[in-house]
């Protein structure tokens, strides 16, 4: 979800169950050593140019 650049970091985490951002904010920083701003930032894919 956070590669396709669909949702807010909010949408994201809800989606996978977290019942907070900032819970989910702190898994997946200590698990990917990233926060999930920069992990998107790195991983997301821009649009094709014409």
């Amino acid at each position: 979800m956070l590669e396709s650049g669909e949702g807010t970091v909010d949408e994201v985490s809800a989606a996978v169950g977290f019942d907070s951002t900032a819970t989910y904010r702190h898994h997946f920083t200590r698990q990917m050593r990233t926060t999930p701003t920069a992990y998107r930032k790195t991983f997301t894919r821009a649009p094709a140019r014409p």
